[in-house]
């Protein structure tokens, strides 16, 4: 079944393209797959769960396409794509998009302890 994601606002992820090195492949991608997700229509989704000693092992492999023009151009120098400002320019036929997150179990299984109001 298909479905569309759309994230608005996706937090905490600026940070984590900050730590890597402005030109790296890995920053790049990630941006991509981050603008991506803003209106993302997959074709299929993939979820697996597994456990690795303490830790809940989640990995979600989405298949799918963007909805709209992406602000990257391909540099040709370079051989990978880059971030322009301005209106979106790349259109991606598909884009593959793997999200991996580990936490420990016993956080997962007390997830209610979130949800409570603080007192």
């Amino acid at each position: 079944q298909t479905g569309v994601i759309r994230l608005r606002e996706i937090t905490g992820t600026g940070h984590v393209l900050d730590r890597l090195p402005a030109d790296s492949p890995q920053r790049v991608q990630l941006d991509i797959a981050m603008e991506a997700l803003k209106d993302y229509t997959y074709e299929h989704v993939d979820l697996r769960l597994a456990s690795e000693d303490e830790d809940l092992v989640l990995r979600l492999q989405l298949q799918g396409r963007p909805n709209q023009l992406l602000p990257f151009v391909f540099d040709q120098a370079r051989g990978q794509f880059k971030r322009v400002q301005g209106e979106g320019l790349a259109e991606f036929k598909g884009i593959g998009i793997d999200l991996n997150l580990r936490s420990p179990l016993e956080e997962v299984v007390d997830y209610r302890k979130l949800l409570r109001p603080k007192n």
